[in-house]
């Protein structure tokens, strides 16, 4: 936690959730535990919830590739760096940690090579 809460500093987030989503209530109050612990700006972070086919009434979710829920989307510098999407591949922090710092980390759906 301590490498996590500095190497998440100057980073934005943006979250997609469903309350109809058992993966999203599961992650999403882990999510916001470990934003407290980190002492994260909790401004930086931006939770959208969307219906069950993955949108909002104000189409936000309009060319972010949201297939699954939830998702959150780190930002540096107005950059996508990565994201994390439904379930850690190990755990929430050490995936978290992944992306901030740079590290190889594919999310549990991206098939990329």
């Amino acid at each position: 936690m301590d490498k996590l809460k500095t190497a998440i500093e100057g980073y934005t987030i943006k979250g997609f959730m469903g309350s109809w989503c058992g993966d999203s209530k599961r992650e999403t109050p882990r999510f916001y535990k470990l934003l407290d612990e980190t002492s994260f700006n909790q401004n930086d972070f931006e939770l959208i919830t969307v219906d069950r086919s993955k949108k909002t009434p104000d189409n936000l979710q309009e060319g972010l590739n949201i297939i699954r829920v939830p998702t959150f989307i780190f930002y540096k510098d107005g950059e996508e760096v990565g994201r994390y999407v439904e379930y850690p591949r190990e755990t929430l922090e050490k995936d978290i940690l992944k992306i901030v710092m740079g590290q190889p980390y594919k999310h549990s759906y991206d098939r990329s090579q």
